[in-house]
């Protein structure tokens, strides 16, 4: 027997949505406002429909090869929903020197109540923490073709 989207237990995924893709460029980031992460291909974003307006969005997403070219620059990341910040994720991500050091892995959670049935959209953005300074996102040290994934899945309350 299948249950309906509606007789299905609190808990459940209802769905989920997905992007997963290969960066085809480095992004630098040297603004100390948010902007964008942009892998080359588009940018870093995902929408979703929510079949209950009672519903929690769960997410997560990664990002790599990201480097900074001075010591003691951080960079910031947030998350937001239709253009709206939601969640600033970190804020002192990344101290490390120069680009020819570590490639830092980003893979954070998220748990957001858009109370919506209508499509929310979440993206990402980043910013430099000080100013005259650079990082950057899907720098590649080894490999071009490093895949980078946003998932969101509704979960019925």
């Amino acid at each position: 027997t299948t249950l309906g989207v509606g007789a299905m237990p609190t808990g459940s995924v209802i769905q989920t949505q997905t992007l997963a893709r290969a960066r085809t460029a480095r992004q630098t980031i040297n603004s100390t406002s948010f902007v964008i992460v942009n892998d080359g291909v588009g940018n870093f974003e995902l929408a979703i429909t929510p079949k209950f307006s009672s519903s929690k969005i769960i997410g997560s997403f990664n990002l790599s090869g990201i480097a900074t070219t001075t010591n003691a620059t951080s960079i910031g990341f947030k998350l937001t929903r239709d253009g709206s910040e939601i969640q600033l994720l970190d804020s002192h991500f990344a101290y490390n020197y120069d680009e020819h050091s570590d490639r830092h892995n980003f893979s954070p959670t998220f748990s957001d109540s858009p109370n919506s049935t209508s499509a929310v959209t979440y993206a990402v953005y980043a910013a430099i923490q000080g100013s005259s300074q650079s990082a950057y996102i899907f720098d590649t040290h080894i490999s071009n073709s490093v895949t980078h994934n946003f998932i969101l899945q509704e979960i019925k309350q």
